[in-house]
């Protein structure tokens, strides 16, 4: 990846959405479990009711200082009936900037770093206080090729 090129992305308007998943929350170096997450998440997604699209997941990340929060979740249409031990969250309606990792999963975070490069280089800016996603369908990801897509969404500040 040339690191001088803007990566292309397009805007987006999404609603608000309820997601129910399987939650992880800790520091930087927890973040090695995520793999493990998702691996019992998509032994139990099947528990899960009401989902909008059965062959989208998402990574759900709000990242801080210090710490993290992370999801590995689906749509829902409703929270009637939650499986024991996972989580839900909604997320407010939000403009967001969509960009596409084509490539390894070894390769998703320096995919992430150009992303925001190129957002900010665009006048555009992260809203931090909002999750940013990651947005994988079956008809395009798998983890093991080495040509497999997957989309970031990261949320724009309200005046963008």
């Amino acid at each position: 990846m040339n690191t001088n090129e803007l990566l292309p992305f397009t805007i987006v308007e999404q609603n608000e959405r309820k997601m129910i998943g399987l939650k992880l929350e800790g520091p930087y170096t927890r973040m090695n479990e995520i793999g493990m997450l998702w691996e019992t998440f998509n032994q139990r997604v099947s528990e899960i009711d009401h989902l909008v699209q059965d062959d989208l997941s998402f990574g759900i990340v709000q990242d801080r200082e210090r710490d993290f929060t992370y999801y590995a979740a689906v749509e829902v249409s409703s929270f009637t009936k939650v499986p024991e031990g996972m989580a839900t969250i909604i997320l407010p309606a939000c403009r967001y900037a969509v960009f596409t990792h084509k490539g390894p999963q070894d390769k998703f975070s320096e995919t992430v770093v150009a992303a925001l490069k190129s957002l900010k280089e665009s006048g555009y800016e992260k809203d931090s206080d909002n999750y940013w996603l990651e947005g994988y369908d079956d008809h395009r990801f798998s983890p093991e090729l080495d040509n497999s897509e997957c989309d970031i969404y990261f949320p724009l500040k309200a005046n963008q």
